[in-house]
Protein backbone atom coordinates (compact mmCIF):
# COMPACT_ATOMS: atom_id res chain seq x y z
CA UNK A 1 0.00 0.00 0.00
CA UNK A 2 2.79 2.20 0.96
CA UNK A 3 4.99 1.72 -1.98
CA UNK A 4 2.60 0.43 -4.60
CA UNK A 5 0.13 3.22 -4.41
CA UNK A 6 0.97 6.15 -2.06
CA UNK A 7 4.57 6.42 -2.98
CA UNK A 8 3.93 6.47 -6.66
CA UNK A 9 1.11 8.71 -6.49
CA UNK A 10 3.14 11.46 -4.46
CA UNK A 11 5.99 10.45 -6.85
CA UNK A 12 4.34 11.76 -9.82
CA UNK A 13 2.88 15.17 -8.78
CA UNK A 14 5.90 15.67 -6.65
CA UNK A 15 9.18 13.40 -7.24
CA UNK A 16 11.53 10.60 -5.62
CA UNK A 17 12.74 12.57 -2.98
CA UNK A 18 9.29 13.87 -1.38
CA UNK A 19 7.26 10.81 -1.98
CA UNK A 20 9.89 8.91 -0.02
CA UNK A 21 9.98 11.22 2.96
CA UNK A 22 5.78 11.36 2.93
CA UNK A 23 5.49 7.96 2.14
CA UNK A 24 8.29 7.04 5.34
CA UNK A 25 6.27 9.70 7.26
CA UNK A 26 2.83 7.83 7.50
CA UNK A 27 4.46 4.69 7.44
CA UNK A 28 6.35 5.36 10.41
CA UNK A 29 3.24 6.61 11.91
CA UNK A 30 1.39 3.94 11.41
CA UNK A 31 3.12 1.88 13.39
CA UNK A 32 2.33 3.85 16.81
CA UNK A 33 -0.27 2.07 17.07
CA UNK A 34 1.56 -1.14 17.69
CA UNK A 35 1.75 -3.05 21.21
CA UNK A 36 4.79 -0.89 22.49
CA UNK A 37 5.04 1.54 20.07
CA UNK A 38 7.32 4.41 20.88
CA UNK A 39 7.93 7.90 19.25
CA UNK A 40 11.65 6.49 18.51
CA UNK A 41 10.15 3.16 17.37
CA UNK A 42 8.08 5.55 14.53
CA UNK A 43 10.78 7.29 13.84
CA UNK A 44 12.96 4.41 13.23
CA UNK A 45 10.59 2.55 11.25
CA UNK A 46 9.76 5.84 8.89
CA UNK A 47 13.51 6.26 8.77
CA UNK A 48 14.29 2.40 8.19
CA UNK A 49 11.53 0.93 6.62
CA UNK A 50 9.86 3.84 5.13
CA UNK A 51 13.22 5.69 3.68
CA UNK A 52 15.13 2.36 2.93
CA UNK A 53 11.82 0.35 1.23
CA UNK A 54 10.74 3.19 -1.09
CA UNK A 55 14.89 3.84 -2.33
CA UNK A 56 14.66 0.07 -2.83
CA UNK A 57 11.81 0.40 -5.18
CA UNK A 58 13.08 3.46 -6.85
CA UNK A 59 16.35 1.67 -7.42
CA UNK A 60 14.66 -1.45 -9.32
CA UNK A 61 10.98 0.20 -9.92
CA UNK A 62 9.69 -3.39 -9.22
CA UNK A 63 7.49 -3.84 -5.47
CA UNK A 64 9.65 -7.55 -5.00
CA UNK A 65 12.39 -5.85 -3.77
CA UNK A 66 10.80 -3.91 -0.97
CA UNK A 67 8.30 -6.88 -0.39
CA UNK A 68 11.66 -9.17 -0.14
CA UNK A 69 13.18 -6.77 2.65
CA UNK A 70 9.96 -6.60 4.33
CA UNK A 71 9.40 -9.80 4.76
CA UNK A 72 12.87 -11.03 5.27
CA UNK A 73 13.85 -8.28 7.99
CA UNK A 74 10.46 -9.44 10.12
CA UNK A 75 11.46 -13.08 9.44
CA UNK A 76 14.59 -12.55 10.95
CA UNK A 77 13.70 -10.57 13.80
CA UNK A 78 11.15 -12.83 14.97
CA UNK A 79 11.60 -16.14 12.83
CA UNK A 80 15.22 -16.42 13.45
CA UNK A 81 16.50 -14.60 16.20
CA UNK A 82 12.83 -14.26 18.22
CA UNK A 83 12.91 -10.59 19.01
CA UNK A 84 10.20 -8.34 18.94
CA UNK A 85 9.00 -6.49 15.78
CA UNK A 86 7.81 -3.41 15.82
CA UNK A 87 6.53 -3.63 18.69
CA UNK A 88 3.78 -6.44 18.48
CA UNK A 89 4.96 -8.35 21.71
CA UNK A 90 7.23 -11.17 21.85
CA UNK A 91 7.51 -13.86 19.45
CA UNK A 92 8.98 -17.07 19.77
CA UNK A 93 11.71 -18.21 17.09
CA UNK A 94 14.38 -20.60 15.83
CA UNK A 95 17.12 -18.74 18.37
CA UNK A 96 15.41 -17.88 22.41
CA UNK A 97 17.37 -13.99 22.50
CA UNK A 98 17.32 -11.81 24.89
CA UNK A 99 18.59 -7.96 24.72
CA UNK A 100 19.73 -5.63 27.72
CA UNK A 101 21.10 -2.44 27.75
CA UNK A 102 20.27 1.05 26.77
CA UNK A 103 17.21 1.52 24.59
CA UNK A 104 19.10 3.83 22.62
CA UNK A 105 21.27 0.61 21.71
CA UNK A 106 18.53 -2.23 21.81
CA UNK A 107 15.54 -0.58 21.01
CA UNK A 108 13.76 -1.71 23.79
CA UNK A 109 10.21 -2.89 23.73
CA UNK A 110 10.25 -2.05 20.75
CA UNK A 111 12.41 -4.21 19.83
CA UNK A 112 15.93 -3.62 17.14
CA UNK A 113 14.09 -1.64 14.76
CA UNK A 114 14.52 1.73 16.91
CA UNK A 115 18.10 1.52 18.12
CA UNK A 116 20.46 3.62 16.53
CA UNK A 117 22.40 0.39 14.79
CA UNK A 118 19.59 -0.56 12.88
CA UNK A 119 18.66 3.40 11.91
CA UNK A 120 22.33 3.89 10.95
CA UNK A 121 22.49 0.50 8.80
CA UNK A 122 19.39 1.32 6.83
CA UNK A 123 20.61 4.91 6.25
CA UNK A 124 23.23 3.78 4.52
CA UNK A 125 20.87 1.37 2.62
CA UNK A 126 19.29 3.89 1.46
CA UNK A 127 21.52 6.01 0.04
CA UNK A 128 22.93 2.63 -1.66
CA UNK A 129 19.31 2.71 -3.26
CA UNK A 130 19.32 5.94 -3.99
CA UNK A 131 22.56 6.16 -5.44
CA UNK A 132 21.43 2.86 -7.93
CA UNK A 133 18.26 4.47 -8.47
CA UNK A 134 20.06 7.72 -9.56
CA UNK A 135 22.31 5.76 -12.02
CA UNK A 136 19.08 3.95 -13.27
CA UNK A 137 17.33 7.09 -13.96
CA UNK A 138 14.85 6.03 -11.99
CA UNK A 139 14.49 9.41 -9.91
CA UNK A 140 11.63 11.14 -10.31
CA UNK A 141 12.00 14.87 -10.61
CA UNK A 142 9.15 17.59 -9.22
CA UNK A 143 6.75 18.99 -11.53
CA UNK A 144 6.81 22.29 -9.87
CA UNK A 145 10.68 22.81 -10.73
CA UNK A 146 9.85 21.26 -14.44
CA UNK A 147 7.00 24.00 -14.77
CA UNK A 148 8.78 26.85 -13.70
CA UNK A 149 11.91 25.97 -15.87
CA UNK A 150 9.05 25.47 -19.25
CA UNK A 151 7.59 28.97 -18.51
CA UNK A 152 10.80 30.46 -17.93
CA UNK A 153 11.59 29.48 -21.38
CA UNK A 154 8.27 30.62 -23.11
CA UNK A 155 8.56 34.15 -21.80
CA UNK A 156 12.03 34.90 -23.16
Amino acid sequence: MFRGLLFRLVERGLGTYAALALSGVLFGAMHLFNKHATLLGAVAIAIEAGGMLAAAYAADRSLWLPIGLHFGWNFAESGIFGTEVSGNGATHGLLDASTSGATLITGGEFGPEASLYSMLFCVLATIVFLRLARRRGNLVPRRRAERVDALATLGR
